[in-house]
């Protein structure tokens, strides 16, 4: 309520760093829906992937395979969780990529698509290197209407608490360009015309070559 303060502690897990934290609501507030100010304490996240896999861009931008307009299919491919300065993936389940705005804001908190985290030795798990096509994950869907590019966001899902509240975000998704699709469609029509006729003057020379080669009656 307004003019009140209220005290919680941070969830349970290693991913995120153990402390209280005081929130408050201005005096003024007349909107349910405003933020809570902090007034004490850190709010640390020690978990995230570590990176997206570099060699997946095309000049900075995920290319898009599907050719209809306002459909979409990537590979996503990115690295391992990161606690702290090194790779562990012990705090977590998996994998959650959510479909996001350009500004990095979510269209939906159910993500588009979830992995499951690989099966590996202790000794690769908490490996200091960042293997950053770890993990691929195909993607395919619908884009919101009058939207034709995005981005994605990659959290990792914590044991017993679900998908990180944020997370890592990727470089844009555009949506192939009408354009693109209209010339491609024209280039199979003449190609299919380029057939028909070829096939035509075909049939016309043979028609000439048997006319010069009969013989005279």
């Amino acid at each position: 309520m307004a003019d009140e303060t209220c005290e919680t502690s941070m969830l349970d897990s290693p991913c995120f760093e153990q402390n209280q934290l005081l929130f408050s609501c201005p005096g003024t507030n007349d909107n349910p829906n405003n933020f809570q100010e902090l007034i004490s304490g850190h709010y640390g996240v020690k978990c995230w992937i570590c990176s997206f896999d570099n060699f997946a861009y095309v000049d900075g931008i995920l290319p898009d395979a599907d050719t209809r307009t306002g459909h979409i299919l990537v590979d996503l491919k990115f690295g391992p969780n990161m606690l702290g300065n090194k790779m562990d993936e012990s705090p977590i389940s998996g994998y959650a990529v959510f479909l996001d705005d350009m500004d990095g804001n979510r269209y939906s908190e159910t993500p588009v698509i979830t992995v499951q985290k690989r099966e590996m030795a202790p000794s690769a798990a908490s490996a200091s290197c960042c293997e950053e096509a770890a993990y691929t994950a195909r993607i395919t869907l619908k884009l919101p209407d009058g939207v034709d590019k995005a981005r994605f966001e990659v959290t990792p899902v914590l044991n017993g608490l679900g998908p990180l509240g944020v997370g890592r975000i990727s470089e844009p998704v555009v949506d192939v360009a009408p354009f693109d699709q209209v010339t491609q469609h024209s280039s199979k029509a003449m190609s299919r015309s380029a057939l028909s006729l070829a096939a035509t003057m075909i049939t016309v020379c043979m028609a000439c070559w048997r006319t010069f080669t009969s013989p005279p009656d």
